[in-house]
């Protein structure tokens, strides 16, 4: 709470404070201006006003939105002092917490948590079509003095009506997505109305805008790591994919993909002799691609059957196993448009690129 509205709310006078003091400095003033009301002073502002008038004593009510950010903190010392004058005797204060997050109460400690009255109110998401009113009633100018308005209010209807928005956004409010995701969705979407290669003299929203935020929001977050990779882990991630794709492994280990270097260069259709890269680099790129995500340890089902399904009884490897022929998998979703995407910036006629391509039309 300000200073100023805490004056103006409670009828007293801040004498002298710093209007950039602390934390604590606040919280000191408006416990005194509380303590004044309750014992009918009312402060130099309610000077003559008559004491034990009768009034009851004012209530603050502190509401935190996005209290899981609160929680985070770490030593929750705003969370402590709130939950712990409002059991004060006499304090007239309630906190009120807001926050998207389930397990909210999970994150506070221990003497935060003993505090906290563990009053919970769930907030449902509204169903599909209160969804879109909201976001119609964001997009919308409403008010139809100009024609560009009209022609913009026109085009939401349109695409909030279009079969193919309506089903992807459906698809996502199952998953349980907020409203705050839908608007993000459509503020990504809107902000595709000004790029460059659009016409200036139309700038609405359409359908492929929508879709396009939507396929942007729900990416997977490691595909955009491969643009970061270096040539030697670029080389082994492709090797994998030729592993998968061309071979019909399951899974494989380091060994297997460090020993396919050459098959990769022959399937690139390589026209000059590509330098191999030593075992230390490779098995060193090979554990930062695991510590990445990009390569994740293949499940036992994934090598019950294949070249791989006598490695081990019932087809799980024996124990101690080493690292160097521990199993993996490509754990991208679209390994083809990230990869390519990182080697659209080389020259084509280097072999990744070929390896690459082919590789697309196999998946």
């Amino acid at each position: 709470m300000e200073p100023a509205a805490a004056e103006s709310g409670l009828g007293v006078v801040d004498r002298g404070a710093n209007r950039r003091a602390s934390f604590a400095t606040h919280l000191r003033f408006l416990l005194d201006a509380l303590r004044e009301q309750q014992l009918g002073g009312g402060g130099p502002a309610r000077a003559g006003a008559g004491a034990g008038a009768g009034a009851a004593p004012p209530t603050v009510l502190f509401v935190l939105e996005e209290f899981d950010a609160f929680a985070r903190r770490p030593k929750q010392t705003l969370l402590y002092t709130l939950f712990d004058l409002s059991h004060k005797a006499g304090s007239h204060i309630a906190v009120c917490g807001l926050t998207t997050r389930l397990d909210a109460v999970g994150l506070l400690d221990k003497r935060v948590k003993s505090r906290f009255d563990n009053r919970q109110l769930l907030c449902a998401t509204p169903d599909l079509g209160t969804v879109l009113d909201i976001l119609r009633r964001r997009l919308k100018f409403g008010e139809r003095q100009h024609q560009l308005r009209a022609e913009w209010d026109a085009h939401v209807e349109r695409v909030l009506a279009a079969p193919a928005v309506r089903s992807e956004l459906g698809v996502h409010h199952m998953l349980g997505r907020d409203v705050g995701w839908f608007l993000r969705v459509f503020h990504v979407a809107s902000c595709a109305v000004f790029r460059t290669d659009r016409d200036a003299s139309r700038p609405f929203l359409d359908e492929a805008d929508v879709l396009g935020a939507v396929a942007l929001m729900t990416a997977d977050a490691r595909s955009s790591l491969v643009r970061a990779l270096a040539r030697c882990e670029l080389t082994l991630l492709l090797v994998a994919l030729y592993l998968e794709r061309v071979t019909g492994m399951p899974a494989y280990s380091f060994e297997c993909v460090f020993q396919y270097q050459p098959t990769l260069q022959a399937y690139g259709e390589s026209t000059r002799a590509e330098p191999e890269w030593t075992r230390v680099v490779a098995c060193k790129a090979f554990e930062h691609l695991v510590a990445l995500g990009l390569l994740a340890p293949a499940p036992d089902r994934a090598f019950k059957s294949g070249p791989l399904a006598k490695m081990g009884e019932g087809g799980a490897l024996r124990a101690p196993v080493p690292r160097e022929f521990r199993l993996y998998r490509c754990a991208l979703q679209d390994p083809n448009a990230s990869l390519l995407r990182q080697l659209a910036t080389s020259h084509a006629s280097h072999y990744l690129c070929r390896a690459a391509r082919k590789l697309q039309g196999l998946g």
